[in-house]
């Protein structure tokens, strides 16, 4: 738009500096008049009674031509006139009101017989003894304007045909020069997907730099999630030990303090394990991962279920497309899901439900059983850290908070409500392009 409206500056100032140099070229010839129109009357013998000279411009002989000349006194006085001036004479002319050369010319535009536009120029002569005339020549203005016109036309037309080469090659220019960036965003998108592990493809020399660093970017958080994994292990093999070791020694007595000191470790245990799990979610989360497939991830899960639920025969339905992927960490899906999963089967009658779909840029999963489900005063206690709300049921009371931080790590939503079939109904839902 810049170049467009530099163009079009760009015409306007030609056309001026056209007509400047057409008005010059004009008053050049007006000029040439205008001498021999003051030879002529210094070389009358009676000034005032000027023989009209002989001219070459033939106009000067047709009336009302456009083209004319005259002679005249300050007072207006006509002393000599072309025969084209027929009975009109041209516009007074107060010299010392206008802007003249060093030669004493006024050049300037006025309106002539017939309203038509007039080109003049003028100048004043002082004879000894006689009284100073002013001589005019005029030539008609519309021969400058439709030059300059013709002129304004082709220069237009030559920079609209500039400008739209200009568009299509800035056009050009940005779709090929830019196309390494689409094959760059394709690239990370292949990333994220899990279709690739680093930007590959040959790369123009200046696109090489950034692509380099992209890569170095990559590895980089690779190996902070790998540190992370692996400070967060040794953290959990440095606590765990000492607090099993606390453990089996009070075990080994049935004293009240060894009762206290079982019922603290416990505590520990659950604490470390929550806060070692939220360590780890938060160390995997913002990085780029591989993106797994979500079905066997599940029929994985469910049948674990099944077989930790043997008594139960739980019917678990499973309604997911093999072409949904999740772009995160297997293992936090596999925590999330098994949890849920878990806590569905652990209060079912007889049936589960795991559904799983694309939508809106949203990875949205149900989980629903047909159990009692849970009131509102009830869902607000289960996703506080270590509540249970049936002592008679295994557990640690940490599933639901874990799944709670677990999404909140990974900017989704963790919704509760009650199913079609009475019991609990848990939606979650992960943006598809995770931070």
């Amino acid at each position: 738009m810049w170049s467009i409206f530099g163009l079009v500056i760009t015409g306007f100032l030609l056309s001026n500096l056209y007509k400047q140099s057409v008005e010059r070229s004009f008053d050049e010839r007006l000029n040439v008049y205008l001498k021999i129109l003051v030879a002529a009357q210094a070389e009358a013998e009676d000034p005032m009674r000027m023989v009209p000279p002989t001219l070459t411009e033939p106009n000067f002989d047709l009336v009302l031509s456009g083209w004319y000349w005259q002679v005249s006194k300050n007072t207006g006085e006509l002393v000599a006139a072309s025969r084209s001036l027929f009975a009109e004479t041209l516009p007074e002319v107060d010299l010392s009101k206008r802007q003249v050369d060093e030669l004493g010319i006024a050049s300037f535009y006025a309106k002539g017989p017939g309203g038509y536009t007039l080109r003049i120029v003028a100048r004043d002569i002082s004879m000894e003894g006689e009284d100073p005339v002013v001589i005019s020549v005029a030539g008609n203005a519309s021969d400058i304007e439709q030059n300059v016109a013709q002129f304004r036309q082709r220069v237009f037309l030559t920079l609209a045909a500039l400008g739209l080469i200009l568009a299509l090659s800035t056009f050009a220019q940005v779709k090929w020069g830019l196309r390494p960036l689409t094959h760059i965003v394709k690239g990370l998108n292949d990333i994220r997907e899990g279709r690739s592990d680093d930007l590959k493809g040959s790369f123009p020399k200046e696109v090489e730099p950034l692509v380099g660093e992209l890569n170095a970017l990559i590895i980089f958080n690779k190996k902070v999630v790998e540190r992370a994994r692996t400070h967060v292990g040794n953290l959990a093999h440095a606590l765990k030990t000492p607090i099993s070791v606390l453990k089996n020694e009070a075990s080994d007595y049935k004293t009240p303090l060894s009762q206290k000191i079982i019922e603290q470790t416990n505590a520990m245990q659950r604490q470390v394990n929550y806060h070692l799990d939220r360590a780890q979610i938060i160390a995997r989360s913002g990085v780029l991962s591989t993106a797994y497939p979500v079905r066997p991830i599940i029929e994985g899960l469910g049948r674990a279920m099944s077989k930790i639920y043997r008594d139960k025969n739980i019917q678990l339905t499973i309604n997911i497309d093999a072409e949904t992927r999740f772009s995160g960490e297997k293992q936090d899906l596999e925590q999330v899901l098994g949890n849920l999963m878990d806590n569905a089967c652990k209060w079912a009658n007889e049936k589960v439900f795991i559904s799983g779909k694309s939508e809106n840029d949203y990875l949205i999963f149900d989980i629903e059983d047909d159990g009692p489900g849970l009131s509102k005063s009830e869902q607000q206690k289960a996703i506080k850290r270590g509540e249970r709300l049936d002592e008679q049921k295994p557990g640690s009371g940490l599933g639901l908070s874990i799944v709670r931080d677990l999404m909140q790590a990974y900017d989704g939503e963790f919704i509760m409500s009650r199913s079609d079939s009475g019991g609990l109904k848990v939606m979650l839902k992960f943006p598809i392009f995770q931070k």
